[in-house]
């Protein structure tokens, strides 16, 4: 998908997401942020990586969750075990053991 304007941010965001620079090992835990004003193309950005094709081959597992501000952690990483799982975790309280739980699905995939 070609997007006007975001190509160069485009290519940049997935050569970081297919690890193409060398940078990081293949199993090492990387957080990409894309961050900027609002309606720049922030999400329009992140829904194309998502979609790509490469992505699709070079990911276990992809999941996509939307969460602004207030930002809730405990939200998010529930989120995250009910999207990879398919289990509810909004009964577990603690935020360690939600995060714990979170570190077990994703443990050793890409």
């Amino acid at each position: 998908d070609l997007v006007i304007g975001l190509l160069h941010h485009e290519d940049i965001l997935l050569r970081k997401l297919l690890c193409e620079n060398g940078s990081h090992q293949d199993k090492e835990l990387n957080i990409i942020p894309i961050v900027g004003m609002g309606g720049l193309g922030k999400t329009t950005l992140a829904q194309v990586a998502y979609n790509n094709e490469n992505v699709l081959a070079h990911f276990d597992k992809r999941i996509w969750i939307c969460f602004s501000d207030p930002f809730e952690m405990l939200k998010v990483a529930e989120a995250i075990i009910e999207a990879i799982e398919g289990n509810n975790a909004s009964d577990i309280s603690k935020l360690e053991t939600v995060l714990q739980r979170v570190r077990t699905c994703i443990e050793g995939k890409r």
